[in-house]
């Protein structure tokens, strides 16, 4: 994936957006298939979302079920068969869109230090190098203070590399910000710590944001609404208001509120596996 995927850039730069999609519909050719089969693979059928501007919303649902092809066709990497995919009215290709991908590593430019890859996206916007790189380094500061700006990818933690790659999205100040499994690749003490970071950073900018993860605890932690998904072909199951107040901490996983929103999460993710 190239830098400039990474990050669309556009005239609504700095403001957050509404993302609608109406019954939309995505499947996907059968490669393997055998004279029985189905030529395609129906993966979304009837998706309808609502994103509030600057709200953030998380997507579970069974492995498998579509939760990436729906952040791609979000970002416009990928176009529905059927249905409108639109961010503030307009198509989704045409607005910036910050996309954390689920290989985050891969998506950090290695001959680039901490620094140099959070301001690449006010680069690629046209702000001056000198100045791109001072506005990176003083957000990493304030808002992760264990990652050295001056070093490079390879020399820091897959945490730390991982909250390179959330600051970048977040600094860019693109109205949409998409992350896909944030937090998979991180030992539980440490997903805390980088957890809380990414509270911290999307309250800096609240930019609209959807966060698909495996993780129920992720999920009730950081959003204020949960979309969750069946198995495919996908459709949205129930929405649920997370009614947990912000700021949001760990402590709050004793919450009898939380209790109770995952509960209902996991019965249903349990129906769908069975």
């Amino acid at each position: 994936m190239n830098a400039k995927a990474q990050v669309k850039h556009d005239a609504s730069e700095g403001s957050a957006a509404r993302i609608l999609l109406k019954d939309v519909r995505k499947a996907f050719p059968n490669a393997g298939r055998d004279a029985e089969s189905a030529d395609e693979i129906l993966v979304l059928d009837g998706i309808n979302v609502d994103v509030d501007q600057g709200e953030v919303v998380a997507v579970v649902g069974p492995n498998g079920c579509g939760k990436t092809t729906l952040l791609n066709l979000i970002a416009g990497l990928l176009e529905a068969d059927a249905g409108d995919v639109t961010l503030d009215g307009k198509r989704s290709e045409s607005v910036s869109v910050a996309y954390v991908f689920q290989n985050f590593r891969e998506t950090l430019l290695p001959w680039r230090t901490a620094e140099e890859n959070v301001a690449l996206p006010l680069e690629l916007a046209g702000a001056r190098r000198v100045t791109a790189r001072a506005t990176a380094r003083e957000f990493l500061r304030r808002h992760a203070p264990e990652v050295s700006p001056r070093a490079f990818p390879y020399t820091l933690s897959g945490g730390q590399q991982q909250l390179v790659a959330i600051a970048r999205a977040i600094v860019s100040q693109a109205p949409v910000v998409l992350l896909d499994e944030p937090f998979n690749q991180l030992d539980s003490q440490y997903r805390c710590q980088v957890r809380a970071r990414f509270l911290d950073l999307w309250a800096s900018k609240a930019q609209t944001t959807i966060l698909v993860t495996h993780d129920v605890e992720d999920a009730i932690l950081c959003s204020q609404r949960l979309l969750v998904l069946s198995r495919r072909p996908a459709r949205v199951l129930r929405e649920i208001r997370v009614p947990l107040t912000w700021p949001r901490t760990d402590s709050a996983v004793h919450d009898e509120l939380f209790s109770e929103v995952e509960r209902t999460v996991l019965q249903l993710l349990r129906g769908e596996r069975s």
